[in-house]
């Protein structure tokens, strides 16, 4: 089963619908919050048979007793893909740079990517300065959401795009030969 850490806001932000139950609160997300679940509603239905019961309950995962808050609609599609969510719990004071995280993010009104992306670095450089062993590869940076899940397609599609219409050009040219 694959599961991920998130925060109390992704189902919302995300648009993802509660078949049962609700998503992560605040106190849920917080260091030490508890051990709480969503399941997804394939793994309810192969696992759980559809019972609606399974909210509010306990089950084990990894010999650990876990609430289940929620079951997510079926017509969600997450990215990564995941069939338990549990609460991202970050701890703000941890100085473990062990952990790799993927964030998305709505830019304030009148706010460009370029000018987040500036803020960030200076964000990143701090954190340097204070873990300095971390991955020297390791960066933040703010990118478009649809440029993270398609990558650089634009310049394949053009092409594409290109190659179609001088397909399309060359064919009306025998149609209007032949005629």
């Amino acid at each position: 089963v694959e599961a991920i850490h998130v925060s109390a806001s992704y189902f919302h932000f995300f648009g993802a619908h509660m078949e049962f139950g609700r998503g992560f609160t605040a106190d849920e997300d917080r260091p030490n919050g508890g051990r709480t679940a969503v399941i997804s509603h394939a793994l309810w239905m192969r696992r759980f048979h559809a019972d609606p019961a399974v909210v509010g309950h306990t089950i084990s995962l990894g010999d650990q007793p876990y609430l289940v808050a929620g079951v997510v609609s079926g017509d969600f599609q997450p990215d990564p893909p995941a069939q338990i969510w549990f609460p991202l719990q970050a701890d703000p004071n941890s100085t473990s740079a062990a952990n790799y995280v993927r964030i998305a993010a709505r830019l304030r009104p009148g706010i460009t990517i370029e000018r987040a992306d500036a803020a960030l670095k200076l964000v990143y450089a701090e954190y340097r300065r204070i873990f300095p062993r971390i991955n020297p590869k390791a960066t933040f940076q703010v990118r478009p959401l649809r440029e993270t899940k398609t990558g650089s397609v634009r310049s394949p599609l053009l092409v594409l795009f290109a190659t179609v219409i001088l397909v399309l050009l060359m064919a009306c040219s025998n149609v209007a030969n032949l005629l």
